[in-house]
């Protein structure tokens, strides 16, 4: 019996990635297919209505975390507690909340420069985040923030932080 190039590179296909013959048609399919046709439906490339999303509550993220910015030197048990106290306000807002609760003291955009204590952390900002928002700590501290659907990003904390105008 001889195997055709087809059979042969069909066996080999199976052998290192360990798929089966159903897996390795539809392997076959998706090579075959012409440029600009998809196979997947259209209703499922779709990305799913964000139905409910305002009735969703916060996520905290720490990804983006600043810590060589942050300025933690005079963080103190009152200081803590106020941290903690901020990070559960923020996961029980619904994130259509957020405008209302009176959380955001300010929000900066990035390419405003004339604020010059703000430029390291515009600085380490991803690049398709614009705006940085701050709250208030009790006694002049800031946690500076960004968020996307209902995940909250805290970039930096600073607890010294004296200027509140």
């Amino acid at each position: 019996m001889t195997l055709r190039p087809y059979d042969v590179l069909k066996k080999l296909k199976t052998k290192v990635l360990n798929w089966d013959e159903k897996q390795l048609i539809q392997l076959d399919k998706i090579a075959n297919t012409p440029r600009g046709k998809s196979l997947i439906p259209v209703e499922v490339a779709d990305e799913p209505p964000q139905e409910g999303l305002e009735d969703r509550k916060f996520i905290l993220k720490f990804e983006y975390f600043q810590e060589d910015v942050s300025l933690l030197q005079s963080i103190d048990v009152v200081k803590l507690k106020a941290i903690i106290k901020k990070f559960h306000t923020i996961t029980a807002l619904d994130v259509s909340g957020l405008q209302s609760s009176g959380l955001i003291r300010c929000t900066l955009n990035k390419k405003d420069r004339q604020h010059k204590e703000y430029i390291p952390l515009f600085d380490r900002m991803p690049e398709d985040v614009e705006n940085l928002h701050e709250t208030e700590l009790p006694g002049g501290g800031r946690i500076f923030f960004f968020y996307a659907s209902e995940f909250f990003y805290i970039f930096a904390i600073d607890t010294i932080h004296r200027n509140l105008n």
